[in-house]
């Protein structure tokens, strides 16, 4: 908006979000962990919708994230034109970029990966593997930030 603001260009923002799903104990596990995790990485996760923070009832929390993982596990990451995939590249290489800062503080920090947490193939397009971070930090940037609009976009 700043950068349209001086010409009075029109401008449309993706203001993004940072969605939240929470699971209650009644649930199907097998039927709710893979909507969870397509919720979550449905179009690499790179839709305004998509959910970035899932709440999970204690009673059913272990079960819960080994289904999701056990499903995320079987996405297949790569090109659109390819049979069967997924989840495609991140959009461009400044997202990509602090995609990987993200990933890269939960390292540092100690984070639990479940599954994930790698870049893939930078030979063939900006790939991140699905994630699933177990229970991190309430004021690390993946819970705090929403990943696909970064700050540093907007400088």
């Amino acid at each position: 908006m700043r950068a349209c603001a001086d010409t009075i260009k029109r401008v449309t923002l993706e203001l993004g979000g940072n969605d939240a799903s929470i699971v209650c104990p009644d649930v199907d596990i097998a039927a709710t962990a893979p909507a969870l995790v397509m919720g979550a990485m449905f179009n690499s996760g790179q839709v305004c919708i998509a959910t970035k923070r899932i709440y999970i009832h204690a009673d059913i929390y272990e079960p819960m994230v080994k289904a999701m993982a056990q499903f995320a596990a079987t996405l297949k990451v790569g090109e659109g034109t390819e049979e069967g995939v997924m989840m495609g590249p991140i959009q461009n290489q400044m997202q990509y970029r602090y995609v990987e800062s993200i990933l890269q503080e939960g390292k540092r920090k100690g984070w639990n990966y479940v599954i994930g947490g790698e870049s893939m193939d930078h030979e063939k397009g900006y790939f991140i593997a699905p994630t699933i971070v177990d229970n991190p930090p309430n004021d690390s940037s993946i819970v705090q930030e929403e990943p696909f609009v970064s700050p540093s976009s907007f400088l």
